[in-house]
């Protein structure tokens, strides 16, 4: 799981650490993903084991001294450009991380790895001298391909086009010769991570919002946005970032927009129809907080020039590049065509691209020009040329046929295209024969659902399906069956899901339609809805270590109880179970077990509650207070003497016990308690008068449950 705490830097990267989840507990691992700061141009390998730059210039000019009409000169270059490390870079980052965390003194506890940062989207854009693609011709550019979306799998490469005016290829050949650097990109990419060390909290008060959307409603047609600002203003919805570790400005922005985002999702989902009127069902309250389980897209811009003097190369290297074409006798006779292709042979299930090109045309002496050559594309090899004179300065279309041999066995790709006018020939084949689905657990709550099981098919019946098992430590995975010319299938690709709650419930999908690509899964509402139910401690916590509270829903079939522990009074906790409906009161059974400070364990009996707030007691603590004003305290008497018992005392002779305890009242304003624990309330009492002088006055044992004990002078029974 990519997160963005704990982020740092070595050298030109940096360097995001990996984090996983174990039990109910997240755990660093030693992976690490890098990005580098500055893209580059990529690096092939020549067949004799040499290192060049993906780079290709042609260069066509005008014959020196040459009459007549001349074709118009300029220059076609094709270029890779990317982002990925090299293997040499890999082993430099891994020993650099080594030597980082032992400086630390942290054990990173398994064998370093380096990844690159899965990109999700983006763009690209290439400039030559400042000038970029346009639909005109530019001073310099005639044409620009390749910018666009970004495609960044695999050696997260993007191949472009260029084709320069005469002025804009001497420029070019110029700056090559001189190591002048006119080429430059930017990406403008996202990624997705998890929240890590943060909450994000998306609240609204819906039943107080009613009245504000209904006074709007009037007005004209909601606005989601100024819907929003209006209830965040009354303090009704907002937004609320807990954070255990600080937050840079960047990360801050994409997590308040995020806020913004979730909260104007859940106002549409919960108060309007389709139509935009106001539903009437809203829930009570809104309340969403995203932790880990949500992935958030962080956006980030690389802008750097191309440089001519990459250390990787050899000085003259891009010189090397550069095939100049002069014209002859009024047109070029030499026709080059570029051929290309964007596998990433060491990722894709792509063994070789085979690729036949056919130039065949009449020339106006009616001499016939068949020329044929065939390409074959791999690993250490992902582009080629094809040359042949021309029958004719208009007549340069060609034709081409491609087959794609795919690794393990599959049924070759065949297509073919022509007949075109032009000199590059890219292959985008990737995805060609491949199903690719990449499945991401979304909005999870990851406290009540423990995971998917995604079955995913293609066909029907099916050509091939997997099943991928997604979970907190594994919130992703991915499907790449290769099928070949078999893709043509017109089942399509398909999907269900089945959903598993923490409480033993499981959800199964329908099966669904689904395009190739992200595949983001939210939980059902009805394992991620839920209620909140306050608990709150109170009372006499005298002889208790703890009070346990067992709690479980009525509707809860798997009897799995959910346990609170409160420790002494005032103490509140919230206990957030799932709730198949909002729209009803929701009941659940409550166990309080008392832990006495001896040990002993006291079972109360279950009970049966739809209260919001329950007040977590020590039920069997009975506590009696006792008035004396009746008495004549001070005056008729000189003080008195309050015995009290729990339970009943049937004798005057009885032996007294550890629960008996004597009060003494000396002032008619005196308002003693006295408690004791017991499932019974019935206790005794026996009051004795003192008198200034003479015998005292005795009562018999009088058994009462009052909580109230009002005291009035006993008949005479002096003794």
């Amino acid at each position: 799981m990519l997160t963005l705490a704990g982020s740092f830097r070595i050298g030109e990267f940096s360097l995001w650490r990996d984090r996983q989840r174990q039990g109910d507990k997240w755990r660093l691992t030693s992976r690490f993903y890098a990005l580098r700061d500055e893209p580059r141009i990529a690096s092939r390998r020549r067949p004799d084991g040499s290192v060049e730059p993906a780079f290709d210039f042609l260069w066509y000019r005008r014959q020196p001294g040459a009459e007549g009409p001349q074709p118009e000169a300029g220059g076609l270059v094709v270029l890779t450009a990317d982002l990925a490390l090299s293997e040499t870079e890999k082993d430099e980052l891994v020993e650099a991380v080594a030597h980082r965390f032992a400086d630390l003194g942290e054990p990173l506890g398994g064998e370093i790895e380096i990844l690159p940062v899965p990109f999700q989207e983006g763009r690209v854009e290439l400039s030559f001298a400042g000038e970029r693609a346009t639909t005109a011709d530019g001073e310099l550019i005639r044409h620009l391909a390749g910018s666009g979306p970004a495609r960044l799998s695999g050696h997260q490469s993007a191949s472009f086009l260029v084709e320069l005016n005469a002025d804009g290829a001497a420029l070019l050949a110029e700056a090559i010769d001189s190591g002048t650097n006119l080429f430059e990109l930017r990406y403008d990419l996202a990624f997705a991570h998890r929240l890590d060390g943060v909450e994000l909290r998306v609240w609204c008060d819906s039943e107080r919002a009613q009245g504000v959307i209904a006074e709007a409603r009037r007005a004209g047609p909601l606005v989601l946005p100024e819907l929003r600002q209006s209830l965040t203003e009354r303090h009704l919805a907002g937004t609320e970032i807990v954070t255990t570790e600080p937050l840079d400005g960047a990360h801050r922005s994409a997590l308040e927009a995020l806020a913004t985002e979730v909260l104007d999702q859940a106002l549409a989902a919960s108060f309007t129809t389709s139509d935009g009127d106001l539903d009437g069902h809203a829930a009570a309250r809104l309340n969403f907080t995203l932790t880990q389980s949500y992935p958030v897209f962080q956006p980030i811009a690389l802008q750097a020039p191309l440089r001519f003097d990459d250390p990787r190369f050899a000085p003259a290297a891009f010189a090397q590049t550069i095939r100049r074409v002069e014209a002859e006798g009024g047109f070029f006779d030499l026709l080059e065509v570029q051929v290309l292709t964007t596998v990433d042979f060491s990722q894709e299930a792509i063994d070789k691209v085979k690729v036949t090109l056919t130039y065949d045309h009449t020339a106006p002496g009616g001499e016939r020009i068949h020329r044929q050559s065939e390409l074959v594309l791999q690993a250490g090899r992902t582009s080629g040329h094809f040359r042949t004179d021309l029958a004719a300065p208009d007549r340069r279309s060609i034709s081409y046929q491609v087959e794609v041999h795919f690794e393990g066995g599959a049924p070759p790709l065949h297509f073919s295209e022509g007949p075109l006018d032009t000199t590059i020939v890219v292959l985008d084949l990737d995805a060609c024969g491949v199903v690719a689905v990449d499945a991401e657990l979304r909005d999870v709550p990851f406290d009540r659902v423990s995971g998917a099981v995604v079955d995913l098919a293609y066909g029907n019946p099916p050509l091939a399906s997997h099943r991928l098992v997604l979970d907190e430590g594994r919130p992703t995975g991915r499907w790449r069956p290769v099928l070949g010319a078999a893709l043509d299938d017109d089942g399509g690709l398909r999907w269900k899901a089945a959903w598993l709650g923490r409480d033993g419930r499981r959800i199964e999908g329908e099966w669904r339609a689904a395009p190739q690509g992200r595949l983001l899964l939210d939980a059902p509402a009805e394992l991620s809805r839920r209620t909140e139910i306050e608990l709150l401690a109170a009372g006499d916590f005298t002889d208790l270590e703890q009070i346990l509270v067992d709690l479980e829903p009525v509707s809860d079939e798997s009897g799995t109880p959910h346990q609170l522990a409160f420790r002494e009074p005032g103490e509140g906790k919230v206990w957030r179970p799932s709730a198949a409906t909002l729209d009803t009161p929701f009941r659940y059974r409550v166990r309080q077990s008392l832990v006495l400070a001896d040990g002993r364990v006291e079972t109360m009996p279950t009970i049966e509650s739809d209260r919001r707030l329950f007040v977590v007691r020590d039920a069997w603590r009975r506590e009696v207070r006792v008035l004396a004003r009746l008495l004549a305290l001070g005056s008729a008497w000189r003080l008195a003497l309050l015995t009290l018992e729990r339970g009943i005392v049937s004798s005057d002779e009885a032996p007294a016990t550890a629960d008996r305890k004597t009060l003494v009242l000396r002032q008619p304003e005196d308002r003693p308690t006295w408690s004791f624990r017991a499932s019974d309330p019935d206790y005794s009492y026996r009051l004795t008068l003192v008198p200034p002088t003479g015998e005292r006055l005795i009562s018999p044992w009088i058994t009462a449950r009052d909580e109230v004990l009002v005291l009035k002078p006993p008949q005479e029974n002096r003794g």
